[in-house]
């Protein structure tokens, strides 16, 4: 069944979320020069993550294709694997601070 936990003022139920990074290492995959190996060498094995977060129980009616800006971390969207039972979101844009700004 579904874990409800009750915060302070609301109640928070535990939902899959996707987290998308980069699907390559660098810029231009199919380049030999920059990636000699060819690009399925270039694929980052890190670029899904999938976890379980706690989001707010009144999204638990979300339908497929619904976009939600999850706070200080990005803007996601309820993917079509979703059921009645299962709720999953697709990190669609991130409000990650770049690591390279200065």
């Amino acid at each position: 069944g579904t874990q409800v936990y009750q915060g302070h003022w609301k109640q928070w139920y535990q939902r899959r979320v996707r987290d998308y990074s980069r699907l390559f290492f660098h810029k231009c995959p199919e380049d030999p020069e920059q990636v000699p190996g060819g690009f399925l060498s270039d694929v980052n094995p890190d670029s899904l993550k999938v976890y379980d977060a706690l989001v707010e129980a009144r999204l638990a009616g979300s339908t497929v294709y619904t976009s939600y800006q999850f706070e200080r971390i990005g803007f996601y969207t309820v993917d079509q694997d979703t059921t009645g039972s299962r709720l999953v979101f697709n990190n669609t844009v991130s409000l990650r601070e770049d690591s390279g700004k200065k």
